[in-house]
């Protein structure tokens, strides 16, 4: 891409910059606008405009259609997983949204391990119907992206209450426990971080995991400090 269009080292680096002022500037606002229209819509939106905006990179021809497209990617991007979160705190309580949270981290690490040789694939096309192999890399990368913010607008139910694919007893369930959520958040409040705090160290869980990982984090500082007078610093601030 830098070779065809003839792109400067400074180009692109500018280009990669834009991207992070899109997205730090577009983040609260996004999140904002999702509270105000509700997850389904802005999600399905921002996915679609993603995918779109990904497309149009195979179209582009000159520098200022490359930054341009950049702060439009971060300003769509950056949406699109705080969105999720909330979506998935609207259905999930506290206590059962870690294993959501994981499944969506672990799929994002499967796409960046598949996504890799598919791009290698795709940039096999080179100069089929004239076009470079990485124009088709864009082109093609962004249909999913669009087809599935599409889908989420009429497939995406708005909270657990309008959902067709959960009976009466889950419903009642769900209602209760995200009831149950708000009082413990509210006692939270009210305790305040101190306690909380407290409460975390005297947690024989937490004391499991310190058990467990103390030996490992000692022995990695040890091994890449050279002494143990670092290991124990580390040592005394897990105390």
């Amino acid at each position: 891409m830098n070779r065809d269009l003839r792109f400067s080292a400074e180009t692109y680096g500018l280009g990669s910059g834009l991207f992070f002022l899109g997205y730090s500037a577009s983040m609260i606002p996004s999140q904002l606008v999702l509270m105000r229209v509700g997850a389904p819509r802005w999600l399905g939106f921002i996915v679609t405009g993603w995918g779109l905006t990904a497309m149009s990179f195979s179209a582009m021809r000159s520098k200022h259609q490359f930054w341009a497209l950049r702060v439009c990617l971060g300003m769509f991007e950056s949406g699109a997983f705080p969105g999720m979160w909330h979506y998935l705190n609207s259905f999930y309580p506290a206590d059962a949204i870690t294993l959501p949270y994981s499944l969506i981290e672990a799929a994002v690490g499967l796409a960046n391990v598949a996504g890799a040789p598919l791009a290698a694939g795709l940039l096999l096309l080179d100069g089929t119907g004239g076009w470079a192999g990485w124009r088709w890399l864009f082109l093609i990368e962004g249909v999913p992206s669009v087809a599935t913010g599409i889908a989420m607008l009429y497939v995406l139910p708005k909270d657990f209450a309008a959902a067709t694919f959960l009976g009466a007893a889950d419903k009642a369930w769900l209602a209760q426990a995200h009831a149950a959520s708000k009082r413990h958040a509210a006692e939270a409040e009210v305790r305040g971080p101190l306690r909380l705090l407290y409460d975390a160290a005297a947690n024989p869980q937490v004391g499991n995991v310190g058990g467990l990982l103390g030996p490992w984090l000692i022995g990695r500082v040890v091994e890449a400090t050279g002494g143990y007078a670092a290991a124990l610093q580390a040592l005394g601030l897990m105390l």
